[in-house]
């Protein structure tokens, strides 16, 4: 398997646990008395009302309220409302991303011995998310998660040593850690299970044990949309990836109401994965994503528009789409949106505007709007020619990765490998 299998799972869990709240709160809600009990105080009714809020079950819909709340309840120590607050900040619901806050909030619940903090504190050292990539710290957190009963803490460790992501790799230990992720009801872990049985990894090949772990894992994940995209993800980075799977578990969570899944179905379509091409059910998906929020699905529907791939050609349809996505803090968005300034028809162009959205998606880690910003500055494109100013987002851009940048500066400096 490939590294980030460890993460697949992980980096749904920033974004989920408010959600998985959710569904698991789903059935109806004793609106009023909540509301009562929060007002007297009671902080775990104010996180419960703060979640109602968040989904607009049974009130309207307002991640300002939610928010309020979930504050209020944290003041009171209540390890369940900073996760909350932690994943706003981090998903960027009603409140500017941002991760620094969400760490912060997420390291207050992990020293009230909350594990699913714990867990995503491992999650962010290990992908190198607001602190500095740490593998070792990433294993000390999820293995204190895991001691407190962290189902994910736990498929996250049997990830590790399956990998040998900064350990050497252990297929028993992975095994082990699988196993207890299992018992403690993950159905990913079981997942993986079923997958090592099928591929002889660290056990003997067994197609029965495979496919029994396969079974249970399904039940599993059968009314949780948290696991059923999570296994799917599994699927997805397998080694080879196994994508028709990944496509049957994706269109499950779809189908249940979860964004991402409806995204990466719609990307399977448009890149034929697991699937025949087809822009027609790829733009479907994307638009049944974007409807319910993802800000990805509104950039893909901007370039469906900016291309007339499928749909009349439209500039300013794409621009709504950009700006959609932008608002939500996108920097694929905030970047399309300076394309649109830059190059788009004379009734929209505007060099400024384009600066302004460049540097915007540049402060998000865009490497391409560096790039742009760079030629903007160069050419003397909305701001005045500064070489200096061109030469440093030239710079940026290629710390960051950008190709392109890299050979500009070359070509600069005299030394071209052309």
């Amino acid at each position: 398997m490939k590294t980030f299998i460890v993460l697949a799972a992980s980096f749904l869990l920033l974004t989920w646990s408010t959600r998985t709240a959710r569904a698991q709160d789903s059935q109806p809600a004793k609106t009023r008395t909540l509301s009562t009990d929060a007002a007297a105080g009671d902080a775990q009714a104010m996180q419960r009302l703060g979640l109602l809020y968040y989904q607009g079950r049974d009130v309207e819909q307002s991640f300002l309220k939610a928010r309020k709340l979930w504050e209020k309840a944290a003041a009171r120590g209540n390890a369940a409302a900073m996760v909350n607050l932690g994943d706003l900040y981090s998903d960027g619901r009603g409140v500017p991303s941002d991760i620094q806050k969400a760490l912060f909030w997420y390291e207050k619940a992990a020293a009230a011995s909350d594990p699913t903090a714990m867990t995503k504190l491992g999650v962010l050292y290990q992908s190198g998310i607001g602190v500095s990539q740490d593998f070792a710290k990433a294993r000390d957190w999820w293995e204190k998660a895991a001691a407190r009963g962290g189902a994910q803490a736990m498929f996250n460790l049997g990830g590790v040593y399956l990998n040998g992501v900064g350990v050497p790799q252990d297929y028993e230990k992975a095994r082990s850690w699988f196993e207890a992720s299992a018992s403690a009801g993950n159905a990913i872990a079981m997942i993986a299970l079923g997958f090592m049985y099928r591929k002889g990894e660290g056990v003997s090949q067994n197609d029965e044990k495979s496919k029994e772990w396969d079974r249970k894992g399904a039940a599993a994940a059968t009314g949780d949309l948290f696991q059923t995209s999570g296994i799917a993800y599994f699927y997805a980075q397998s080694s080879p990836p196994d994508y028709p799977r990944a496509n049957e578990w994706w269109e499950k969570a779809a189908v249940a109401g979860d964004p991402s899944s409806m995204f990466n179905l719609g990307s399977s379509y448009f890149h034929g994965l697991g699937v025949e091409v087809d822009h027609r059910k790829a733009r479907e998906w994307y638009e049944k994503a974007s409807n319910s929020g993802s800000d990805q699905a509104m950039v893909r529907l901007g370039w469906f528009y900016s291309q007339g791939d499928g749909v009349p050609k439209n500039e300013h349809k794409a621009k709504e789409f950009y700006e959609q996505a932008a608002a939500r803090g996108n920097a694929d968005g905030m970047f399309n949106l300076g394309t649109i300034y830059e190059f788009g028809s004379p009734g929209i162009r505007d060099y400024r505007k384009a600066k302004v959205w460049y540097e915007k998606a540049a402060n998000l880690g865009n490497s391409d709007a560096m790039y742009n910003l760079g030629e903007l500055y160069y050419n003397g494109k909305g701001v005045p020619a500064d070489h200096v100013y061109a030469v440093t987002w030239m710079m940026k851009a290629a710390q960051a990765g950008n190709e392109q940048a890299a050979k500009i500066l070359r070509q600069l400096s005299g030394q071209s490998s052309d």
